[in-house]
């Protein structure tokens, strides 16, 4: 019943969205001063960020560009990525910060057994690459044994769990649970070469 309805639905959105940011954008350059500065004060903050909003394209032509132009044109997009946006900023200084803790941790001389002293370790246990070669695969030595042990099909069903249960997921096999993306109301399981 809503698809019949949908194309007014999508009409009276942009509409009202239209009356909602027109006049903010065509106001002139006076009530654009005065609107930051009621954005500067943190009151009546709406949101939409007004300094990318066209001055040139009207809503009704293009309301895609009339939302983004500035923005577009400001924004380059990263060589290594196939888009990017607020999300990925906000990704990026999440990613930065968190980077900037573990690297803290790793730095100070943090209490044994706390959370600061595991975190840097770990963190110096992954980027000291001349130590990890040192060791070769002698800390996985006790899992590649019991891989060497296995002769029969209930033998590496026993070891695939085991890896299984200490995250080491899909060796051979990976087997996963998945609704396909039409039919919602069904589930199916999936069997991959790992």
């Amino acid at each position: 019943m809503l698809c019949k309805f949908r194309p007014l639905l999508t009409w009276l959105s942009l509409v009202g969205i239209g009356l909602l940011c027109g006049p903010l954008s065509w106001a002139g350059d006076k009530d654009q001063s005065a609107q930051n500065e009621v954005a500067k004060s943190g009151q009546g903050v709406s949101g939409i960020e007004l300094q990318y909003q066209s001055k040139t394209v009207k809503p009704g032509d293009n309301f895609y560009e009339f939302v983004n132009q500035g923005w577009l044109e400001a924004t380059e997009i990263p060589a290594d990525q196939s888009n990017y946006g607020s999300f990925s900023e906000l990704d990026d200084e999440a990613k930065e910060a968190i980077r900037a803790l573990i690297e803290e941790a790793a730095a100070e001389n943090a209490a044994a057994g706390s959370d600061s002293q595991k975190v840097g370790d770990f963190f110096k246990s992954l980027t000291d690459i001349e130590h990890r070669n040192s060791l070769g695969t002698q800390p996985i030595e006790p899992l590649l044994a019991k891989v060497r042990e296995i002769k029969t099909k209930k033998q590496l069903a026993t070891a695939l769990a085991e890896l299984f249960r200490i995250g080491i997921a899909g060796p051979l096999v990976a087997m996963f649970h998945q609704m396909p993306s039409r039919a919602t109301n069904t589930r199916s399981t999936s069997l991959r070469q790992g």
